[in-house]
């Protein structure tokens, strides 16, 4: 199997096809904090990826963990 890295990917994997692709995203949210006993409000969320990476196809295989 090969995957090809797109155009959003190739900051982290540059035109390298690889066997895998490891992700790794960031989370941030805001929501309300209400002064009395209540439920707080979601206002909003980001997700960004912060890293991606992976073995290059023909490349020695990582050992398992």
């Amino acid at each position: 199997m090969q995957l090809n890295p797109g155009k959003d990917n190739r900051a982290w994997l540059h035109d390298i096809p690889r066997t895998s692709i490891r992700y790794e995203f960031v989370c941030n949210d805001a929501e309300t904090s209400p002064a009395k006993a209540e439920t707080s409000k979601l206002l909003g969320y980001i997700c960004a990826c912060t890293d991606a990476s992976g073995p290059p196809v023909n490349s020695a295989p990582l050992p398992r963990i």
